[in-house]
């Protein structure tokens, strides 16, 4: 079953109405109001708890882990990241129909 991340705007309206429920018996906010803000900021935060647990999520599969989450799961199988090395030899670039005389090579 997947499992879908919630809008800030739905978080926020979930918000506001459980305190229009449990303050106002049922009336809406107003925009100004200290529930009205609340309810922002509780959602703000809900929507970045969210959004960790989306990325977290990610990192249990092996296929979408990423950094050093990847490298962890490649150590699971006995594969470790190799030292960066820099790159020798010859180069030559050259266009399909290009004339042997317009090959570049380094």
């Amino acid at each position: 079953m997947p499992w879908d991340r919630p809008t800030l705007k739905q978080i926020y309206e979930r918000i506001a109405r459980d305190f229009s429920a449990r303050l106002q018996s049922g009336a809406d906010l107003i925009a100004a109001s200290a529930e009205a803000v609340l309810s922002r900021i509780w959602a703000g935060a809900a929507h970045l708890m969210y959004g960790f647990l989306a990325w977290a999520f990610l990192q249990v599969f092996v296929d979408t882990a990423e950094g050093v989450y990847l490298e962890r799961w490649a150590r699971v199988w006995g594969f470790f990241r190799k030292d960066a090395a820099s790159a020798r030899g010859k180069c030559c670039a050259a266009c399909k129909n290009d004339p042997p005389e317009r090959v570049m090579c380094t």
